[in-house]
């Protein structure tokens, strides 16, 4: 039975059914086009969402597939402008949030989801953010309806995917991973060495709030959202410091998580 919340957020109602936020940025724009390609064979519409009108156009008119572009729609919509993200939060059943840094950018947009009852998905890989929003909204986000889901991208996802894989394999022989330790190797492309301002911003912004992080994990752990999780065989103690490690292909490794 459709309570009160999925009716109002049935694609009858709304323009959309993703809204891409940040289509401008570099991650906003592959994520634009990949998910008009899974999205065409659905019948799902999409929509692009940033706050300049006329990049967005042409985003739309050059990346995409030649055919798909007219398909896709666009809402102009600015961080600094509650209203216009309230409008985007209203116009779809899914905002997909790519604009970082989130920690500046991203509380608006979560909590227009939330007054809307709309599903919200972000692409951040900044922890304090993600914890601060859940333990900010979530009451919120279960009265309204909305799904808030963190973390959908590199930082996460592809550790995600490698532990259930290792479990997987384990679990046809009865065996439990203890703990996990994976190696990412990062390659030179084409145009050498590079990466987003925005990532930039992000990782700095992660190391700088490490602190206030502690506090938040308190009170989630105080309101019963963060339960301790109990370990099997013996405890995982995680690096510190760059080390070299033989297991892993010839170089210096920085701790990520």
């Amino acid at each position: 039975m459709a309570d009160s919340n999925s009716s109002e957020r049935s694609s009858k109602s709304r323009a959309f059914d993703v809204v891409i936020f940040g289509c401008t940025g570099l991650v906003g724009r592959l994520t634009l086009q990949t998910m008009v390609k899974l999205a065409a064979p659905a019948g799902l519409k999409v929509g692009a969402a940033g706050r300049n009108e006329e990049r967005m156009k042409q985003i739309i008119s050059d990346t995409l597939d030649e055919g798909t572009s007219s398909s896709v729609g666009y809402i102009v919509a600015d961080a600094y402008d509650y209203h216009s993200i309230q409008d985007m939060a209203k116009s779809t059943r899914l905002v997909l949030n790519c604009a970082g840094p989130f920690t500046i950018h991203g509380e608006v947009v979560v909590r227009a989801c939330v007054e809307a009852g709309t599903d919200y998905m972000d692409t951040t890989g900044e922890i304090n953010f993600a914890e601060a929003m859940q333990l900010k909204y979530s009451a919120a986000a279960k009265a309204s309806g909305a799904i808030i889901i963190s973390s959908c991208a590199f930082d996460a996802v592809p550790g995600d995917l490698g532990v259930q894989i290792i479990h997987d394999l384990l679990s046809k022989n009865e065996g439990v991973p203890y703990s996990v330790e994976a190696f990412l190797e990062v390659v030179e492309g084409p145009s050498g060495y590079t990466g987003g301002f925005g990532t930039f911003q992000s990782i700095l912004l992660a190391i700088s709030n490490m602190s206030i992080l502690k506090k938040i994990r308190q009170e989630l752990r105080s309101s019963g959202q963060r339960p301790e999780l109990k370990l099997r065989g013996p405890k995982f103690a995680p690096h510190r410091l760059p080390f070299i490690d033989s297991r892993a292909p010839r170089g210096i490794y920085v701790p990520f998580v």
